[in-house]
C-alpha cells in the first residue's frame, strides 16, 4: 500500500520559510521506505511525503513534526548581542 501525507508550515516571510527548508533539510528516515520532499510556496514550507506502508509514514511525520516544532523553539529565541 502506498501512502502520502502533506504539511503546510505558514511563516510570516518567504525568508522565513526558506530558512525553515533550509534547517529542515530531508527530515525524515533514510531507510528507503519513505521519501520527503521539502518545498516553499511564498511564505508556506510544504513538506510532502510518500511512503511504502502507514508506519513508515507516520515515523516521518513525526521526525517532520518533531524538528518543525526544533525551528519554532528557536525562532521564538531572543539573542542579546551585549551578552
Amino acid at each position: 500500500m502506498k501512502c502520502r501525507g502533506v504539511f503546510r508550515f505558514s511563516f510570516s516571510s518567504p525568508k522565513e520559510a526558506v530558512e525553515a527548508k533550509n534547517s529542515l533539510g530531508g527530515s525524515g528516515p533514510k531507510n528507503g521506505r519513505s521519501k520527503t520532499k521539502v518545498s516553499v510556496e511564498g511564505p508556506v514550507l510544504v513538506v510532502e511525503i510518500t511512503s511504502t506502508d502507514s508506519v513508515a509514514l507516520r515515523a516521518a511525520a513525526n521526525g517532520c513534526l518533531r524538528n518543525m516544532k526544533i525551528i519554532e523553539d528557536v525562532g521564538k529565541v531572543k539573542v542579546n548581542a551585549n551578552d
